[in-house]
């Protein structure tokens, strides 16, 4: 019997993914995988305004990956979206979303 493999992420699952710090403005991107291979992955990024995965493109090779938060096909897609991955996200990028709010309010 052929064994399983049980990859860990899929293209097609909604992340949360954190970057290693300075690698991106930002150390967390919530998207959709759209492609992997063996130098990283490619995201299709969040927007929030849309409520859909239609931001731009995000790839970050595999050495600059801290975690990711996963919903699987076996996830509520619509909790992970709605709780799970902006509170993972707020968290994680903390006051770097604290210091742009307060750019943006300057101009």
């Amino acid at each position: 019997m052929a064994e399983k493999k049980d990859n860990t992420l899929q293209v097609g699952y909604a992340v949360a993914l954190t970057a290693k710090e300075g690698v991106a403005p930002f150390r967390c991107y919530v998207g959709q995988i759209e492609a992997i291979d063996q130098r990283g992955v490619r995201l299709t990024l969040m927007d929030w305004f849309a409520g859909a995965f239609t931001g731009n493109d995000l790839f970050v090779p595999w050495s600059n990956i801290d975690s990711c938060l996963v919903c699987t096909e076996n996830h509520d897609l619509g909790l992970f979206l709605k709780r799970g991955a902006p509170k993972f996200q707020e968290q994680m990028n903390g006051d770097k979303w604290a210091e742009e709010d307060e750019q943006e309010n300057d101009q």
